[in-house]
């Protein structure tokens, strides 16, 4: 079996097991024997999520720089430097933001995306960069999450009406770092190249040529991110989606669709459908003069 086909097997259970919980009898003692059974098989289907993703062991992404300064797997030692920084550093930094949604999501110690340059592919300028998968026990992994992301932001720079909330993800200082780095391709006249075969069996690819490049430079330039806000949201509960979101809706029929990882999974099991709550989240507003509205996108903290 296939991380992808475990995956949605793992979704599936959850989804049953939370509905079978709104309604166990816990005075029947067949129904709770057979429920903990189910969440028992449950268990067991993390479990073998978690020893694939062990099997698998790293991720790998390949960085192409196409152009006369990128020749011959060399390149310029400072610009280099320019690139590597850029790419490291909106990698780093979008990780701490996937996997703890903070105000401040400042460019942290390597240890917490073991990110390696694993080889330089001989004859072309090729980066090939390993990142450890360190599955935990649900088998969420942060470096495969990260890359997720990461490929997001960049489809969207093609045509950000489709996902402008992944904007605000990256956040302004992983934004910084990736104008740094298309800044120095642009100067350079050099074309940009990357792709990640996931876990999922997927291929994701993103090509930026010079057109492409100035476009998304552009773009950037005109975004602005507020500084992200602590606040409390209270509301009803309307769904419970445990791949990512849960949506709230306030007396004033407010709509709040709240992102959520995989890491805080036993917090959204304390919840039921049609619940009132009261949720500390962390507000992100960005605006363009592309956009046709406000987007606020909210990360989930912690249950009040």
């Amino acid at each position: 079996m296939n991380i992808s086909t475990l995956e949605e097997q793992i979704h599936l259970a959850e989804e049953i097991l939370s509905k079978n919980n709104q309604t166990l009898d816990k005075n029947d003692r067949f129904k709770i024997a057979s429920f903990n059974s189910f969440k028992e098989h449950l268990n067991n289907l993390r479990k073998q999520l978690h020893d694939l993703q062990l099997r698998r062991e790293k991720e790998i992404l390949e960085v192409r720089f196409i152009g006369e300064k990128a020749c011959n797997g060399s390149l310029p030692l400072m610009l280099h430097a320019t690139l590597s920084k850029g790419l490291a550093e909106s990698l780093i930094t979008l990780s701490t933001k996937v996997r703890t949604p903070k105000k401040h999501a400042d460019f942290v110690n390597q240890s917490d995306l073991d990110l390696r340059l694993a080889n330089i592919v001989s004859g072309s300028t090729k980066f090939i960069i390993s990142l450890e998968i360190q599955p935990d026990l649900f088998g969420w992994s942060l470096s495969q999450n990260t890359l997720s992301y990461w490929f997001s932001f960049f489809q969207s720079l093609d045509n950000p009406e489709t996902n402008q909330e992944i904007f605000s993800i990256m956040g302004n200082k992983g934004i910084a770092s990736i104008k740094s780095m298309l800044s120095a391709l642009k100067s350079n006249n050099l074309d940009f190249e990357i792709n990640w075969d996931s876990h999922h069996n997927q291929k994701h690819y993103w090509m930026g040529n010079t057109k492409k490049i100035d476009k998304a430079l552009n773009f950037l330039n005109e975004l602005v991110i507020q500084e992200p806000l602590e606040c409390e949201i209270s509301g009803i509960i309307q769904n419970l989606d445990r791949s990512g979101k849960i949506t709230l809706v306030n007396e004033n029929k407010k709509i709040y669709r709240i992102r959520l990882e995989k890491t805080v999974l036993s917090e959204i099991e304390k919840l039921r459908i049609n619940q009132f709550v009261t949720l500390k989240v962390i507000k992100n507003i960005s605006t363009h003069p592309t956009f046709d509205k406000v987007i606020e996108s909210y990360d989930f903290i912690n249950i009040i």
